[in-house]
């Protein structure tokens, strides 16, 4: 954890401003504006086809009148994420399926949560959660890569769960370490839950939302072949999955099966 860059100090103050009920979005927009390079990359975000505007916007006040501090806050979340993950290193593991199969879980999750009735701006934070889900990997691929490489190797030859194998070698998986890194870049706790449950969160009755949705929209992007983030097998679906989500895989996989078109608008998040 400590040799992960830390985020850059304008993203640290805008979610410890946005941490807060009572604050003025004209200090979010004064935060953005002071880092140049946050600046351009949240703009050209706004202005790419994932949003589709029928006017450029060329200000950051501008971007905050017309998308929300929500949806704005998360774009500075995503940029700086993808801008300070280290390179994948290990053997086995392809970094640009990874981040494929990354942005499918994002565009996943957030179509299942509007499906399941949540608002257009909240879903955005659904987003932001499946586009991190397995940000943990990328710390064991770069710091531990041959630990790392034995444990995709094995949960290949055993037909078993990744995380499963990640925790015989290590002692814990990745949605752990992805967690520890939440907690690091002080993350919204709820994102952070959703990070560190997305392999598990039917084990507890207070699990998320957010959490099971990014679970569900994990298998169906498998079930999908989307990408690959060296997972060789699916969790197993509780018998709660339909509970909680108001989906089972089936109808999840039947919902998510026409991502291509937003998937090539939402590419924009991964040359940031």
């Amino acid at each position: 954890m400590e040799k992960v860059p830390a985020f850059p100090e304008s993203v640290r103050r805008l979610l410890s401003l946005t941490s807060s009920l009572e604050y003025d979005p004209k200090d979010l927009v004064q935060v953005i504006r002071y880092d140049p390079v946050l600046t351009l990359k949240i703009l050209k975000l706004v202005n790419s086809a994932y949003f589709g505007l029928s006017k450029p916007i060329a200000t950051i006040h501008h971007a905050v009148v017309f998308l929300g501090v929500n949806t704005i806050k998360n774009l500075a979340l995503s940029a700086a994420t993808v801008g300070v993950l280290p390179g994948s290193r290990a053997a086995g593991f392809r970094s640009h399926a990874f981040w494929r199969h990354s942005l499918a879980v994002a565009v996943a999750s957030k179509r299942i949560a509007r499906e399941m009735g949540v608002g257009r701006i909240e879903s955005e934070d659904y987003f932001v959660a499946g586009l991190l889900h397995d940000v943990g990997k990328t710390v064991l691929a770069c710091f531990f890569q041959k630990e790392f490489e034995l444990s995709l190797q094995e949960a290949a030859k055993r037909n078993s769960p990744l995380h499963v194998q990640e925790r015989e070698v290590f002692g814990l998986c990745h949605a752990d370490i992805g967690g520890m890194l939440g907690e690091k870049w002080q993350l919204p706790a709820r994102l952070d839950g959703s990070i560190r449950g997305h392999h598990g969160p039917f084990q507890s009755q207070g699990a998320s939302e957010m959490s099971c949705c990014v679970f569900l929209a994990d298998l169906a992007c498998r079930v999908l072949h989307i990408g690959s983030a060296g997972n060789p097998v699916l969790d197993a679906v509780p018998d709660t999955l339909y509970d909680r989500v108001g989906m089972d895989l089936e109808q999840a996989v039947d919902l998510l099966k026409d991502l291509g078109e937003e998937m090539d608008k939402a590419r924009i998040f991964m040359t940031l």
